[in-house]
């Protein structure tokens, strides 16, 4: 691993993390009443929702268990506690700030008693509540999106193809036997002829996965006609691609890492290795033209890419569809907001030229199982060969 990338990466992610915390501690400590055993038991208490995910994940590659587990799950429902909390606090003191420029509050709120901090911080907790209940119960519906694309025939020999594509499982900790059942569920609805699976399928080491048995599970469960294929995700590598894909070869799932692989003589699929390895290992990717060059049958072409940044590539390729994942739709609001400014194909169907384009939201989620933009799906895609018409 390209150990200097990485830790540059972690030590700005703790840096913002410390950050954030600080802001929503101080905050809110001076919301609390002015008692000695409260005080001392949110400080005790604030500390243990900070270090959770952390002091999980060591303990879980140390000492897995019961403890690490709960450890994992606190602490990822903490990310996004921490972030509307965020969002509250700054949101009170931009009014102020305003206010103190040019004043506009009545004088109870402009300059508000202890009364007023205590209101402010029960709303924020209740806000904060509701919330996670309804992110909670939207994460749990795992929606079936049916899309009906026509690609170019060509020589293909396939007259209609019927794809099941799923992206970010995340599996691991949070998503866990009992949502993989769920996504299997709807990933074998209507006997696909062909799986595709687009990166982010582990969540980071795969030791919880394989402790229970997900490889198996994934093995046992997707046995369309024509296979089962995946592309590498960033997450596959912030857990070490040495021991993810390993994993996935024991689920039965042939990965395509800058790759080709002719389909029953009727189509081409091509894996992109995740735009992650040159980051963590600062290995290039192949230019797609070379990836093509190797086979230059005249089939469509299906380009599976995880993350939604290098489109123009595809298409000047001559790519029929790309398929990618990543952004799981923002997730949570107002992140989605930012990622459609990142991305100019951030979630559903587009097209670039004659290039089809469809990003999916995500099977799963990363962090709190939660989400309060797109809801989790899983995407079947009913692809129609149309052939010239001769005159």
């Amino acid at each position: 691993m390209k150990t200097s990338a990485f830790l540059l990466f972690i030590s700005l992610a703790l840096l913002i993390y410390a950050s954030i915390n600080t802001y929503v501690f101080v905050r809110t400590f001076q919301a609390l009443p002015a008692t000695l055993p409260l005080r001392s038991f949110y400080v005790a208490l604030f500390l243990l929702l900070a270090i959770s995910f952390i002091a999980g994940r060591i303990l879980e590659q140390n000492a897995p268990g019961a403890l690490s587990t709960l450890l994992v799950w606190i602490g990822s429902f903490w990310f996004s506690m921490l972030l509307y909390g965020f969002l509250f606090c700054l949101t009170v003191d931009l009014i102020r700030l305003v206010h103190h420029i040019v004043p506009f509050l009545p004088q109870p709120v402009s300059s508000p008693p202890e009364r007023i901090k205590s209101i402010l911080l029960v709303l924020a907790l209740m806000l904060i509540a509701t919330l996670h209940i309804v992110g909670f119960l939207q994460a749990r519906r795992l929606h079936i999106r049916e899309i009906s694309l026509t690609l170019p025939a060509r020589q293909s020999s396939l007259s209609e193809l019927h794809v099941a594509v799923a992206s970010d499982f995340h599996l691991g900790t949070i998503i866990g036997r009992r949502r993989l059942q769920v996504i299997l569920e709807r990933l074998n609805q209507g006997q696909p002829d062909l799986v595709l699976l687009i990166g982010d399928i582990l969540d980071e080491d795969p030791q919880s996965a394989i402790r229970q048995k997900l490889d198996e599970m994934l093995r046992l469960s997707l046995n369309p006609r024509l296979g089962t294929f995946a592309v590498t995700g960033n997450h596959e590598y912030i857990g070490s691609i040495h021991k993810t894909a390993p994993f996935l070869a024991s689920a039965g799932i042939t990965l395509l890492r800058d790759s080709i692989h002719t389909i029953s003589n009727g189509l081409r699929l091509v894996g992109r290795e995740d735009l992650a390895a040159e980051r963590f290992f600062g290995q290039s990717r192949k230019p797609l033209g070379d990836i093509l060059s190797g086979n230059t049958a005249d089939l469509p072409l299906i380009v599976m890419d995880h993350q939604p940044a290098r489109i123009q590539e595809a298409a000047e390729a001559g790519a029929d569809l790309l398929l990618c994942g990543h952004t799981h739709a923002g997730q949570f609001w107002p992140i989605n907001l930012i990622v459609n400014r990142l991305f100019r194909f951030a979630y559903g169907y587009g097209k670039m030229e004659n290039l089809s384009v469809y990003v999916s939201s995500g099977a799963g989620t990363w962090g709190p199982p939660i989400r309060l933009s797109a809801s989790p799906e899983v995407v079947h895609l009913r692809l129609h060969f149309q052939r010239e018409k001769r005159l």
